[in-house]
């Protein structure tokens, strides 16, 4: 019916294309892969006529043709389209962000994957023609995300020992090491020394030290309560007996989430782990909020919810919790806040550390 209702101008056209890649979609969550496929391709004809060929604006009907005929078990046919989809992203890819940057790693390990599927349909293991594809794919993917999540050592780290272990596993299972160095292919060692070299950078101490030594709890200066919800703020876990602090950290967070309130009313601060009633030990952290002088707050969200982000994720946003973390300074200029954002630690507003970009770890020496 949408379809029938689209116009023979530019905006029909692209409507039409609209409507062929739900299509598309659509027949594929059922399963019924060469309706799928026919939908895409009408839209991937549509965005060329649209656009004068295929650009960047047919990614996502590439994409989803690739994994169309994947399911359909087509390799050469998947292959040749994931071979399209890596030669526009590939032209664009120094000129584009980190999240274009990684999904173009993610391509590279796709066509890694495909050139294995096929290789075991065809036969009973992997011949040296396609170790070398798999390989040149593998270290294009790697490159990426060296320089991507450079900052990130444990996201790195995860997808070396990805990498290792779908190498082992499935392009050269039960093959000696000594026989991994070949003309055209290195050593798996090589992929091991670069994740061992990141592991011992990244176990270098972080600037984030223990505030004092270990409190053992009834302390009568850690009595202040923050409750539940205020003004600009909401407790991620609303058991009391976790939201106390000393009265200058409570004050500092009723300060700072009042005036956020002021700016932001319809966006709520996320506040979590204080100390308990007294100090003490406080469950999984640690040396962390024992003494009443530290708290964690979210990073601010782009899409104007109190939701769960990390500085990579796509609904961070770095402008509102660099207001934020000046309205901390600002309120309390004693305050040290550590968070791993780049560009906010390059900017001296924040300490880093190397497990804190899901949080922001508040604290007053």
């Amino acid at each position: 019916e949408l379809y029938l209702m689209t116009g023979n101008d530019r905006e029909g056209h692209e409507n039409r294309a609209w409507v062929f890649y739900n299509l598309g979609d659509l027949n594929r969550r059922l399963q019924r892969h060469e309706q799928a496929a026919a939908f895409f391709e009408s839209a991937l004809q549509t965005e060329v006529m649209i656009h004068g060929g295929v650009g960047l604006n047919s990614v996502g009907t590439l994409d989803s043709l690739a994994h169309t005929f994947e399911a359909r078990k087509d390799y050469p046919a998947a292959i040749a389209h994931y071979e399209q989809l890596l030669s526009l992203l590939d032209g664009a890819v120094n000129e584009k962000g980190r999240y274009f940057k990684l999904n173009v790693a993610n391509v590279h390990g796709d066509l890694a994957d495909l050139y294995i599927a096929q290789a075991y349909a065809s036969g009973p293991g992997i011949d040296d023609k396609t170790r070398r594809k798999v390989w040149q794919e593998t270290m294009k993917a790697i490159h990426i995300w060296e320089d991507v999540l450079k900052s990130d050592p444990e996201a790195l780290d995860q997808k070396y020992q990805e990498t290792v272990d779908k190498l082992q596993r499935r392009v050269m299972p039960g093959t000696p090491m000594s026989e991994y160095n070949t003309s055209y292919l290195p050593k798996l060692e090589e992929i091991r020394v670069r994740q061992q070299t990141l592991l011992n950078d990244a176990m270098s101490p972080p600037e984030r030290l223990p505030i004092g030594p270990p409190n053992p709890g009834n302390d009568p200066a850690i009595t202040a309560q923050l409750a539940a919800e205020g003004p600009g703020y909401v407790l991620f876990d609303r058991r009391t007996e976790r939201a106390y602090g000393r009265r200058e950290l409570v004050n500092l967070i009723r300060a700072v989430a009042a005036e956020w309130n002021k700016r932001h009313p319809d966006l709520k601060l996320v506040v979590a782990d204080l100390s308990l009633r007294g100090g003490g030990p406080f469950a999984r952290h640690g040396s962390d909020h024992q003494d009443g002088r530290e708290v964690d707050i979210w990073p601010v969200t782009n899409n104007g919810q109190p939701e769960p982000t990390n500085t990579y994720a796509p609904n961070y946003s770095r402008e509102l919790t660099t207001e934020l973390v000046n309205l901390i300074r600002q309120t309390n200029p004693a305050a040290v806040v550590y968070l791993d954002d780049p560009p906010l630690v390059d900017a001296g507003l924040v300490h880093a550390t190397h497990d804190h970009n899901n949080y922001m770890h508040v604290l007053l020496p």
